[in-house]
């Protein structure tokens, strides 16, 4: 099969969809398949990842449609109140003030720019570079499957678009939710826009991918489109190749629990957990520390409220390898969701990982949704949003670390048909299926 992947997300990027689109490209050229991307010029913050696929890459340039305004909102120069007054200039606290105000104007105009700009999203300057790009290659290669992966969205209507002017069969990617995402907020009519715009991409799909059991049923409800489920997963040989890296030093004494990735304050946030360690006595809690690998927006606040400050590190993003060892060498990881039941379906591809590593998970969020079921079903550690229960849950642990110098790992089962190449085989056969009907 010849598969042309268009995605916005691609390695070295090193974010999850990133690496969720580099593993299929890599699994579809291992298994003899023939693909081509188209991607834009992005790497991201991210320690970069160190694989790329080895097939050909196009990436392309883009227009950040923010450029103006983030330009226009910069501070200029900013003088403080303070110095003003030291210098002696009359008036001068009105000027700061007046400097202040300035600066929040901009910065609400910006805001507004943005909100009748970025339609889709943000990067909705890529469109016209990505459809141009995709027709190029296609005058060269005949692909049997357009497969596109979102978010952001403007990928899947760039994929829209070149189905629409080549007439390939064009498989959509949801990685998330676009206009029925709770995350995001905005106007009646903007969405109402969205849910517009969404509709119409689907109707130019032969077929939709998500990844969980809840997001397919609503897409196939309301698209009536082939949906299918390819959960994420994890690749045996990164797990390897972590386990390689030098282990930390062991720390007998203290119950190590890691948390890799984004924190969203309010939302997905260890209020659960600090509250848990907050409860115990000066016997337990002086031997718990919690680890946030990556970005730790309000983590510092969080564990200030809680008075549990000295049992929080924090560390900066690490390297996708050097990630995962740290999450070897952990007694526990910390799986963070939204205690909504809009948050059923999301099932973040941080939960594999966590399997793979055969560390207990400790998780907190929506109780009735799949994260929750698989770990339950699978027996790999606690769900829980009950402090009490988790303060207990922590307490046993680190009774069990102290009689037999470790946290005992997760049986082998309960990663067992999670790996990468399991899920996109399934893709796979769906993407053909797709294309000898068409």
């Amino acid at each position: 099969m010849r598969i042309l992947i268009i995605t916005w997300f691609f390695p070295p990027a090193n974010t999850m969809g990133a690496l969720r689109v580099g593993k299929f490209a890599d699994f579809l050229v291992r298994h003899g398949h023939t693909v081509r991307v188209v991607t834009a010029d992005f790497k991201g913050s991210a320690p970069p990842l160190d694989t790329v696929p080895s097939c050909p890459v196009v990436r392309t340039g883009w227009w950040d449609v923010n450029a103006l305004p983030h330009y226009i909102a910069r501070p200029r120069r900013p003088v403080p109140a303070a110095s003003a007054e030291a210098s002696g200039t009359e008036n001068a606290g009105s000027e700061a003030g007046g400097r202040r105000r300035s600066l929040g104007l901009k910065r609400r105009l910006g805001r507004a720019y943005e909100a009748l700009t970025n339609f889709p999203d943000k990067r909705v300057g890529w469109i016209p570079h990505a459809v141009r790009a995709a027709r190029r290659e296609l005058r060269s290669f005949d692909a049997d499957v357009v497969f596109a992966s979102a978010p952001p969205y403007s990928t899947v209507v760039a994929g829209a678009l070149v189905t629409r002017l080549t007439g390939k069969p064009y498989v959509v990617e949801m990685r998330d939710r676009w206009s029925d995402d709770p995350y995001r907020s905005g106007s009646g009519v903007r969405e109402w826009l969205e849910r517009r715009l969404e509709t119409w991409v689907m109707r130019q799909a032969d077929g939709i991918v998500t990844v969980s059991a809840p997001w397919a049923r609503q897409y196939a409800e309301r698209c009536r489109k082939p949906t299918e489920v390819v959960l994420n997963g994890y690749d045996p040989q990164d797990i390897d190749r972590a386990a390689a890296l030098p282990a930390r030093p062991s720390e007998p004494d203290v119950l190590v629990i890691s948390h890799v990735g984004r924190i969203y304050p309010g939302r997905r946030d260890p209020s659960v957990l600090l509250k848990a360690i907050r409860s115990l006595d000066d016997t337990y809690r002086g031997r718990i520390r919690v680890d946030f690998v990556g970005e730790n927006e309000g983590i510092s606040e969080l564990a200030n409220r809680y008075g549990v400050r000295e049992n929080v590190n924090l560390v900066a993003p690490l390297p996708y390898l050097e990630a995962l060892r740290r999450q070897m060498d952990s007694d526990l990881v910390l799986l963070l969701q939204w205690n909504d039941p809009a948050e059923q379906g999301n099932v973040p591809g941080k939960l594999f990982e966590y399997l793979a590593t055969r560390r207990p998970i400790l998780g907190h969020g929506y109780e009735d949704g799949v994260p929750a079921s698989i770990i339950a079903e699978h027996r790999a550690g606690l769900y829980s949003n009950d402090p009490d229960a988790v303060a207990r849950y922590l307490v046993d642990r680190l009774e069990e670390k102290r009689r037999t110098g470790k946290v005992a790992a997760n049986p082998v089962t309960a990663r067992a048909g999670f790996d990468r190449d399991t899920a996109y085989d399934k893709m796979t056969t769906f993407m053909a299926n797709l294309a000898s009907t068409r």
